[in-house]
């Protein structure tokens, strides 16, 4: 008989925080799934950890592949699955141990069709090895959103709706939609399309998943021209997404924005000052006058976007000093 949730996780280069995410999975209060390990060609000993926990309990299957990236590791899973729910979770996190419950819980109370919860950020410490929690109040309500509704509150940058983790899917709104191998922010390109599928979305405002900020992930790394996938991502997602909600385009540009800020900060930080950077300020100048002004943080995204319209090399000194203090030590 088929596990109710199957739980993917792709490994690739984390094996410090494998055992910890598998035991957190393995741990759950929700005990019908199957949790598919997806072993992406790690040099480290990913894939060992991974066949070690199959061998002492039968709900794990691993998958071993040469490297293809977090996107080829996670269609790899869809393709796998065989429960009626999918959740993903990446291989440096964990979750709370009531996670699959609480989701699944969402999910069929609401009669939706994806069911979430919110990140808690965990920051790694490499020196010391450990983990600091950042503080945040306890909640237990919860949001349903429809289609547009749902649509709206991730381009305003709200609940997570953005990432693939922290979510539980009807597998059928996963049916046709995959992950762009070879791409960065793959979340970008694929999340809003189960938006785009699901007649009705619950959000909960529980802090169930435990995401670790580290300084070498993509948000913290060095700019490469590579995140202009960012970019690219955010066009197709606002033009297809206002396509259909055309009220939607003033919100959208502002998420257009807010993809660009964080890009030129990259950039900045870096110390990159390529002919990219040009065209991330002009890119801005194009949009600012679309901003909108009433979702959720948009008149910081306004005003930092004049910031470097019109004060690029002040910017640029402001933000290489926040990076000293903000970046994991």
């Amino acid at each position: 008989m088929a596990a109710k949730i199957s739980v993917i996780i792709p490994f690739y280069k984390v094996e410090k925080f494998a055992e910890r995410c598998i035991r957190s999975v393995l741990e759950q209060t929700f005990t019908d799934f199957e949790l598919i390990l997806v072993d992406d060609g790690s040099p480290d000993n990913c894939g060992k950890i991974c066949d070690e926990f199959a061998k002492k309990d039968k709900r794990i299957k691993v998958f071993h592949t040469e490297n293809r990236g977090l996107s080829a590791a996670r269609n790899l899973g869809i393709e796998k699955a065989t429960g009626e729910y999918i959740s993903f979770i990446d291989g440096d996190d964990a979750v709370a141990p009531d996670y699959l419950e609480y989701l699944y819980k969402l999910v069929n109370e609401y009669d939706v069709d994806i069911s979430t919860c919110v990140l808690r950020s965990l920051i790694y410490r490499p020196s010391t090895n450990d983990f600091e929690m950042r503080a945040v109040p306890e909640r237990d309500d919860a949001l349903v959103a429809t289609q547009e509704e749902a649509l709206k509150l991730m381009l305003s940058d709200r609940y997570d709706l953005i990432a693939s983790m922290a979510k539980l899917y009807k597998r059928e709104i996963l049916a046709g939609i995959s992950y762009p191998v070879g791409q960065l922010y793959e979340d970008v390109n694929t999340s809003y399309k189960t938006y785009l599928k699901a007649k009705q979305i619950v959000i909960g405002k529980g802090y169930k998943y435990l995401y670790t900020v580290r300084q070498d992930s993509i948000s913290h790394s060095a700019f490469i021209k590579k995140d202009l996938d960012l970019l690219r991502a955010t066009d197709e997602m606002c033009a297809e997404i206002v396509s259909k909600y055309p009220k939607l385009k003033n919100v959208a540009a502002t998420n257009r924005a807010r993809s660009i800020i964080l890009l030129f900060g990259k950039m900045v930080r870096s110390s990159y000052v390529g002919e990219e950077r040009q065209y991330l300020i002009d890119s801005l100048k194009d949009l600012y006058d679309d901003l909108d002004e009433s979702c959720y943080q948009s008149q910081m995204v306004k005003k930092t976007a004049n910031f470097i319209i019109t004060k690029p090399d002040e910017y640029a000194r402001v933000m290489q000093g926040f990076n000293a203090w903000v970046v994991p030590k």
